[in-house]
């Protein structure tokens, strides 16, 4: 299985009646597992799809995210040979071998009758550099089964809510139904947020002020950073002019979707619109049109471009 950090896990795979497939803190995800379980028992690989924070990764281990972060030369992990790494100025194709050597030696002593499953966490942005840097086709991800992993539907956050502020004004029906109506989008990163600063509110006046004052900018911040970056750093003065407009065709149409309309785009558009699908800007929408990935950043794009 492969996750939206370079790490991994090792287990045997897990049948439908495991308990751990039915943790109360990890809700509303039944149908992705029995998907993903169908997908291993095919011997398939899968590739869990999401913005950051919207919930597809469950619990991260953390040692080799930080190197890959932190850049730093030497890595130790429990119950393993110390790893010593490349420099970081050094070729991003060294990533794979101290993976693939310490997969190596996990699996080795595995009976061929069990199937391990190997959970890499950000394999997509490890990718990512791989093949920026040698020209590589992002074909490469194709053979995978991709598995987007969705907000919670208005129902599910509303059981999120009402849960885990059972104790708290704030998880009262009239309460949960103000949050339900300010929030743009069900992540459960967003109700998280909600919850952390909903929890002091005594009555429905407090409710909307943190709503307004707390818990809105706190969502900005935990989201939109990551896209203004990406722009920043991963799109060439003519790519962004051209993602410019793709986005702003897509602020102007239906929240729904909008299709796009190839002859008033520039040459090499196509590129453009592979790059913003694949840094989570925008997704599919029926009948061949785009869409926002999250109402957030639908609003953020039409805000900051003067879109009324």
């Amino acid at each position: 299985m492969t996750l939206n950090s370079y790490e991994f896990t090792l287990m045997p795979n897990l049948p439908p009646s495991d308990p751990r497939l039915h943790n109360p803190n990890f809700l509303f995800r039944e149908k992705e597992i029995i998907q993903i379980l169908a997908q291993w028992k095919s011997g398939d690989s899968v590739l869990l799809t999401g913005i950051r924070r919207t919930g597809n990764t469950f619990k991260i281990p953390t040692v080799l995210m930080q190197w890959l972060r932190q850049q730093v030369s030497e890595v130790n992990i429990a119950d393993l040979p110390e790893v010593k790494l490349q420099a970081p100025d050094a070729q991003l194709l060294t990533y794979w071998k101290p993976i693939t050597e310490q997969i190596a030696l996990q699996i080795k002593g595995i009976d061929a009758a069990e199937v391990p499953v190997i959970g890499l966490d950000e394999l997509p942005f490890m990718l990512e550099n791989l093949l920026s840097l040698h020209k590589i086709p992002h074909t490469t991800l194709g053979g995978l089964f991709r598995l987007p992993v969705a907000p919670f539907t208005r129902t599910e956050a509303e059981i999120y809510l009402t849960q885990t502020l059972a104790s708290c004004f704030a998880g009262t029906p009239i309460a949960v139904e103000k949050t339900l109506d300010t929030l743009p989008d069900y992540v459960p990163e967003v109700l998280k947020i909600a919850k952390g600063f909903l929890i002091t509110c005594n009555d429905l006046t407090a409710c909307e002020h943190c709503l307004i004052n707390d818990v809105m900018p706190g969502v900005r911040r935990a989201f939109l950073q990551q896209f203004s970056e990406r722009l920043d750093k991963n799109y060439s003065p003519t790519d962004l002019a051209c993602a410019e407009l793709i986005l702003d065709m897509i602020a102007q149409g239906n929240e729904a979707g909008q299709r796009l309309n190839g002859r008033d785009l520039p040459i090499g558009h196509q590129r453009v619109i592979s790059l913003l699908q694949y840094d989570n800007f925008i997704i599919d929408s029926p009948d061949f049109g785009w869409r926002f990935s999250l109402t957030l950043i639908r609003l953020w794009w039409r805000a900051s471009r003067g879109i009324a």
